[in-house]
């Protein structure tokens, strides 16, 4: 057993020392072929050589060799973009990269395009024949276009033929080639502008004969072709001078200068094409977004001025010179306003109407609808300055749809309350654009609010009246609220002791002593039955005050929660409410309400707060329980009610 063992290792050894010495007389046989195809390739038998590399595989770079001398071969039999391709491939292997340059131009000189060729020669111009190549390309160049310039003659593309020849003198017989390419052009032009004489397409023959110059006889053709022209144009001038048509006429006229009489009929239509130009100019002169003086008014008064007293022309000139040299504000498209010698007038471009400076104010409001001042009150002209409304208003307010809202302030002089002088009563009128006053046999229209001498100027401007929810309340002269829609026809009738406008679709509304809701249609959504009842908020709730305190509902009436037991005292549950209804009567009476009722509680919360005292306490004894001395105090504006007042 051990003697087979010893001979099967014994074997072994002998097949791996048999197998290396194969290897190795394998890679020794490839080498020599591998050296033996290199030195093929710099004998430039480069088909053999490829043949060898194919065949070593893998063998080295012998892929690489085999696809450059393939390339090579392709190349010196005229294949030259494969060979561009294959070098371009390889990279920087070798000289891969010149040989691409080099085939690549060859094959633009194949293709007749020896200014591309070149440009890539002369970055190699060492390798090969590179540089003999360009010595030659100028006088192929030559050739080239020599060719084709015959052939572009030959087809009738003269005016290509005509350039390519003048570029090629003196080469070969160029300088007698343009000559006669140039009388080819020539003669077909002269027939051209001859057949457009014939279709009576004047101006253009005019045009060919005048570019031909003196080629036979074109110029004495030329002014033939300009008599007809002119004759042609004044036949038409004067067509249109017996149509009217004279800004037409005129230009033509101008235009013909000295032929025949056309300067003096030009002369005796220029005032009049003048005068209608200025009207002309007038009626363009719109509104262009700019806040500065319209360029066609200004043309307009130049063109006026100019014609001296051709018909109206000095009145015309005068009017649009307080205009021009006017302080000049545009109001809408078509209206603008102006000032002269402080005083304010009315442009209206669409009718060509102006109205003198009359007015201490001009500005625009609705509808063509301008608002006028006059001795310190506003009233109501048109676009043309006619008088809608009488100037007898201390405001006139958008009050949207097209409507206007009219304050008409008042004084009652009083001697005895709050130690003031003169109270101020401001009551509205409702308007449409036309002037007409809405209304008027109603006692109020929102509410009348009154001001002392003291508090007039207040940063809190006064309510002016307005829709909400497309209503508005009224009070008749039995004092009972009712409300109003957009047209000032009554919706809900006026049966309510009080009312507030409409917030969120429903109003508060008083009868018989007790707060309710009603919705836009005078229905009741929530019946009389609260003390006090305040707006409904866009969250669809309202405080109102019952017998235990105040609440806060939901628009079905529903509980959301009470607030009187948290902030009513057990000694005095109405001071708390009596400081609510004063809070509310101070910041009722301006536009941001709700925020100046917050803002004041507040600071009466922190005030009281460190005082370490009650809110009902306070409001008794500092503000002495009244709405008015709570504003006092806090330095807020606060406008008495008519039953303060004794009115």
């Amino acid at each position: 057993m051990k003697k087979i063992i010893s001979a099967i290792l014994a074997l072994v050894l002998i097949v791996g020392i048999c197998t290396a010495a194969l290897a190795e007389n394998l890679y020794e046989e490839l080498e020599q072929e591998y050296q033996e195809a290199i030195a093929m390739l710099g004998e430039e038998r480069y088909m053999d050589a490829s043949g060898v590399f194919r065949a070593l595989k893998e063998y080295a770079d012998a892929p690489r060799y085999a696809m450059y001398c393939e390339a090579v071969s392709a190349g010196e039999s005229g294949f030259y973009p494969t060979a561009v391709l294959n070098f371009t491939s390889l990279g920087d292997f070798l000289d891969s990269p010149i040989r691409a340059a080099y085939y690549a131009a060859l094959s633009y000189e194949y293709q007749e395009k020896y200014e591309d060729a070149a440009e890539l020669l002369n970055k190699i111009s060492l390798f090969k024949d590179s540089n003999r190549r360009l010595l030659t390309y100028p006088g192929k160049i030559k050739e080239r276009d020599y060719r084709l310039a015959d052939e572009a003659e030959q087809d009738g593309r003269l005016e290509y033929a005509l350039s390519v020849f003048k570029k090629l003198i003196p080469y070969r017989d160029s300088e007698s080639r343009a000559e006669g390419v140039q009388e080819k052009i020539n003669a077909r032009d002269y027939d051209a502008a001859s057949e457009l004489e014939a279709q009576n397409k004047l101006e253009e023959a005019l045009k060919a004969f005048i570019a031909l110059g003196d080629y036979r006889d074109s110029a004495a053709r030329a002014d033939a072709v300009q008599e007809k022209i002119n004759d042609r144009d004044y036949q038409q001038a004067a067509e249109w001078e017996s149509k009217d048509e004279l800004d037409k006429a005129y230009e033509m006229f101008v235009a013909l200068d000295s032929y025949r009489d056309s300067a003096e009929r030009a002369a005796k239509l220029e005032n009049e094409v003048m005068y209608r130009r200025g009207m002309q100019y007038l009626a363009d002169a719109k509104y262009d977004g700019s806040y500065s003086y319209n360029a066609s008014y200004k043309m307009a008064y130049n063109t006026f001025t100019a014609l001296g007293d051709y018909k109206d022309s000095t009145q015309k000139a005068y009017d649009l010179g307080l205009t021009s040299f006017a302080s000049f504000i545009y109001l809408d498209d078509t209206t603008a306003s102006f000032r002269f010698h402080d005083k304010y007038g009315i442009v209206n471009f669409a009718s060509n109407t102006i109205t003198r400076p009359t007015w201490q104010e001009v500005s625009y409001r609705t509808n063509n609808c301008m608002m006028i001042k006059d001795d310190g009150k506003y009233g109501l002209a048109d676009a043309d300055g006619n008088i809608l409304s009488e100037c007898k208003w201390d405001e006139i307010t958008n009050v949207g749809d097209g409507l206007l809202i009219a304050r008409k302030m008042t004084y009652r002089e009083k001697t005895s309350y709050y130690s003031s002088s003169r109270y101020y009563s401001h009551s509205f009128t409702l308007l449409k654009p036309d002037g007409t006053e809405m209304l008027s046999e109603y006692k109020c229209i929102g509410a009348s609010n009154f001001t002392d001498e003291s508090t007039y100027a207040s940063n809190y401007s006064i309510k002016a009246p307005a829709f909400y929810d497309g209503l508005m309340r009224i009070r008749n002269k039995d004092d009972l609220w009712g409300f109003v829609d957009v047209e000032g026809q009554i919706v809900i009738p006026c049966s309510y002791q009080s009312a507030h406008e409409f917030s969120n679709g429903v109003a508060a509304v008083c009868k018989n002593g007790k707060w309710g809701y009603i919705d836009t249609t005078g229905n009741y959504v929530i019946q009389p039955m609260f003390i006090v009842a305040q707006d409904f908020n866009k969250y669809g709730l309202a405080e109102v005050q019952t017998g235990s305190g105040w609440n806060v509902i939901d628009r079905d009436c529903n509980l959301i929660y009470f607030i009187g037991s948290e902030l009513i005292s057990e000694a005095d549950e109405g001071g708390y409410a009596r400081f609510e209804a004063a809070i509310w009567a101070i910041a009722s009476q301006v536009e941001a309400a709700d925020e100046v009722a917050a803002e004041l509680t507040e600071r009466v919360k922190n005030y009281t707060a460190e005082r370490g005292m009650t809110i009902e306490k306070f409001f008794e004894e500092e503000c002495g329980g009244t709405a008015k001395g709570l504003a006092e105090l806090f330095g807020y504006y606060y406008y008495p009610t008519e039953e303060e007042m004794g009115i």
